[in-house]
């Protein structure tokens, strides 16, 4: 017995400690004390931020979501962004940041968390509301300030470059200055994946460097989020312009009339698409839509005139087909139609000059058509204006010459003539018409000049 005690003592002690042992892995201070050797952290001076954490962590671990833990935390990752160098890593933190804030929302309207953990629902929220409009907003404002940049300086500086080494500083520059303008619009994103225009101002960034797959990956974003936003489906509708995707560029063009149906250029895109996809009839329909809507687009008229132009001609080749098969009433039948279609060429050019007179294809269109018209007078002032424009074009030289030539002014087409032959010395064509009106003007000397360059020309 006397060896027991010893050891039943050591037993009892043992026994004694156990419920304590297992006290200590099963007691938990509860949610407030939690809370509160997490703020105390938090606002200790200097913050312990890892040491909060580690208590929030605990908090929505062991009692779940806990809407002042979201915000703390959130309120964290906010100031380790702030304190990272790099576009990437600040990224990473405000999306963390925001995923925390989500949560917090989340918490504070789910029926599933008690009230009392929601007594400063409406502060946090407020709060939150507030950090995420100044993240924002400063992140998406220095994206859209690049963007200028881009427009204003880099690019124009690209463009005018002098020399190769003058072109490749500014590239560098572009491109340095475009990755900042990505990681803005980046943080932006990561505060407020729900707001379309940070996603627009990205693609827009990508679009300024001529990356038009990767500018659309961002307008679709956008665009999902805010289908009726103009700008977006305009910014997809060019993007597929850019890649030459002219049947996706409709489908969206057609959006873009749908949202705002009184723009005349918008119908004028879609008619260009419908040209490169070699449907002149659709092109056609649009063009006629767009004047409609706009009696002063020039492009427009410009473009159905070319269509009644090229029209014509079909008429023209069935009319000759008929002449050689001897059947006149059909070939003037199809001549009646010709020049019914280049009728309607003429008042379409000539309106397209009126309204853009700059234009040299379609006052070129215009005095052709003119010409073919027989009328020759008009044509010779059309293609005198187009020597003005164009003096080193040769056919509208020799055109106006020919106009002139119609209407027996035969002193006056030898300026254009001659000017022609000055262009192209070779032209034996050229040659001999302007010897012909040499010999009628009895201009000796020039006529026998010309015909030993003539004799010259054949002999080689």
């Amino acid at each position: 017995m006397r060896h027991f005690k010893p050891v039943l003592t050591t037993l009892l002690i043992i026994l004694m400690a156990l419920p304590v042992i297992a006290g200590r892995r099963q007691i938990k201070k509860g949610v407030n004390p939690m809370l509160t050797s997490a703020r105390i952290a938090l606002f200790s001076s200097p913050p312990r931020y890892d040491e909060a954490m580690a208590y929030f962590d605990t908090v929505l671990i062991d009692y779940g979501p806990i809407p002042e833990a979201y915000f703390y935390k959130g309120n964290i990752y906010a100031e380790y962004a702030s304190r990272e160098y790099e576009f990437a890593g600040k990224i990473e933190k405000f999306e963390l940041m925001s995923a925390h804030y989500d949560s917090l929302y989340y918490a504070c309207e789910s029926d599933d968390v008690k009230k009392k953990y929601k007594d400063k629902c409406d502060e946090f929220t407020r709060i939150v509301d507030s950090i995420k409009v100044f993240y924002w907003s400063e992140n998406y404002n220095n994206g859209v300030k690049i963007i200028d940049r881009i427009d204003k300086e880099l690019n124009p500086n690209l463009h005018s470059a002098a020399d190769s080494a003058a072109e490749e500083a500014a590239r560098a520059a572009l491109y340095a200055t475009a990755d900042s303008g990505k990681g803005y619009f980046g943080i932006a994103i990561a505060v407020n994946s729900k707001d379309q225009r940070s996603l627009e101002g990205l693609g827009l960034l990508y679009d300024r460097l001529r990356m038009s797959d990767s500018a659309l990956v961002w307008f679709e974003r956008a665009y999902e989020i805010d289908s009726t936003r103009i700008s977006i489906v305009q910014s997809i509708a060019y993007a597929y312009i850019n890649m030459q995707k002219w049947a996706k560029s409709i489908q969206y063009l057609k959006k873009v009339h749908e949202l705002e149906p009184g723009d005349a250029v918008t119908l004028e895109n879609i008619a260009i698409c419908f040209n490169n996809l070699q449907m002149p009839d659709s092109a056609f329909a649009y063009n006629k839509k767009a004047i409609k809507v706009d009696t002063t687009s020039a492009g427009a008229f410009i473009d159905v005139g070319q269509y009644y132009l090229v029209s014509s001609t079909k008429y023209r080749d069935s009319a000759n087909y008929f002449k050689r098969e001897n059947n006149n009433a059909e070939a003037d039948r199809y001549i009646a139609l010709e020049n019914e279609l280049l009728d309607s060429a003429t008042v379409y050019f000539g309106k397209g000059v009126e309204l853009d007179p700059d234009d040299v294809f379609a006052r070129e269109r215009y005095a052709i058509v003119l010409m073919v018209k027989g009328k020759y007078e008009e044509a010779a002032e059309q293609f005198k204006k187009l020597t003005e424009m164009s003096p080193n074009i040769k056919d509208y030289w020799i055109n106006h010459g020919d106009c002139l030539l119609q209407m027996q002014e035969f002193e006056e087409a030898m300026v254009p003539y001659e000017k022609g032959l000055e262009l192209d010395s070779t032209d034996i064509k050229l040659m001999e018409v302007l010897l012909d009106i040499y010999n009628s003007q009895q201009l000796t000397e020039k006529a026998e000049a010309l015909s030993a360059k003539l004799e010259e020309l054949r002999g080689q």
